[in-house]
């Protein structure tokens, strides 16, 4: 299966899901202005983490199962949270974090948004999608 964004409005950004061979188009997510966005599956494929971005509001993180049932949100910051990662056990999330300054920097936490960890600190850099190394 995968996951895929489509902007079937103007501005607003969707999150769909389709079969490799082109059938079984699924929308899971229909936000009038609202951008969902960076959607990357967890590792046994049960879940999807994406940003939703508002117009005027910043981007926060949330999940979702596969299907598009059970959203729910995992940050809520002021901060624009963006790209987020699910680790090779499904366990943490890595991830990026602007609040505008000109600069963005990497985070990890639980996905359940409990034990936040800044793991770069680099100003006038952006740093963004991260991703974890594949179980060998």
């Amino acid at each position: 299966m995968i996951v895929f964004e489509r902007s079937p409005r103007r501005g607003d950004i969707d999150i769909l899901t389709i079969n490799p061979d082109g059938t079984n188009r699924t929308r899971l997510t229909d936000n009038r202005r609202r951008q969902d966005v960076s959607a990357s599956w967890s590792p046994d494929g049960t879940r999807i983490v994406y940003g939703r971005c508002g117009f005027e509001s910043s981007c926060d993180l949330f999940t979702m199962n596969a299907n598009g049932s059970g959203k729910a949100r995992v940050t809520d910051t002021g901060a624009d949270e963006f790209g987020a990662k699910y680790s090779p056990n499904g366990r943490l999330f890595v991830f990026s974090r602007s609040r505008g300054e000109g600069r963005s920097d990497l985070f990890r936490m639980r996905t359940n948004g409990r034990r936040l960890k800044k793991l770069t600190d680099t100003p006038n850099r952006f740093e963004v999608d991260a991703d974890w190394q594949p179980v060998a």
